[in-house]
């Protein structure tokens, strides 16, 4: 669906499609851009009234609130944009490889930002939601093993939908089977590097910033 989203958009507006060897003009990819903030929408606006509504604590939420981290839509807008500064050094030197212009490159670097953020937010969500991580004890340490698998689920979970975006706007834009398998098999290629050095990043802070937060309550007298 996201993938037919962003081609049909892209077509529809531009009339036709375009060979690898055919610069497009400034406005071929302003229907790209347009159907990557409707899928954002698509994805985003139903999580957030998940959010608001999973928001409300019941007796059944304060009982087991320490058992598991609880699911946080900021929390996963934050980790998205961290993924996303991340990757964005090299999906401008992949996608500048591939079509030789900066104007093109940053237009499909921003395309792809758009909704490969929204995909992952509603990725992490979900997760966190359905699938809450364990939260650590105040004396426990880090398990590298489990944010590993963790993050591992995450991305299969990810991977698929960002893929074929990511493919489709290749597509649209070019017009060209090469340049979408070559492009966007580079990108597809080096996402798990940023991924993984996000999400474990994200999941040692979080066990770092609830164990010296809960070491330092423990500190204070009376607390």
């Amino acid at each position: 669906m996201p993938s037919q989203l962003a081609s049909w958009g892209c077509r529809a507006v531009s009339g036709r499609r375009r060979t690898a060897a055919h610069v497009p003009g400034k406005r071929s990819l302003v229907p790209c851009l347009f159907a990557a903030a409707v899928m954002a929408m698509v994805f985003l606006l139903p999580v957030r009234g998940h959010a608001q509504s999973a928001s409300v604590d019941t007796p059944e939420a304060v009982g087991t609130q320490h058992a598991s981290v609880e699911a946080s839509l900021s929390r996963a807008a934050l980790r998205g944009l961290t993924l996303k500064a991340l990757s964005a050094g090299k999906k401008i030197a992949i996608y500048y490889a591939g079509t030789g212009s900066l104007y093109d490159t940053g237009l499909l670097v921003a395309i792809s930002t758009i909704g490969t953020y929204a995909i992952y937010v509603g990725n992490e969500y979900w997760w966190d939601t359905y699938t809450p991580a364990v939260a650590p004890s105040p004396d426990g340490k880090f398990d590298a093993t489990e944010s590993a698998w963790r993050t591992t689920f995450k991305y299969l979970t990810l991977k698929p939908t960002a893929m074929a975006f990511n493919w489709a706007i290749l597509y649209a834009y070019t017009g060209s089977v090469a340049t979408m398998v070559v492009v966007g098999s580079a990108n597809s290629l080096t996402g798990p590097i940023s991924f993984y050095l996000n999400n474990m990043g994200w999941d040692w802070y979080d066990w770092y910033a609830r164990t010296s937060g809960s070491a330092a309550q423990a500190s204070v007298p009376g607390g």
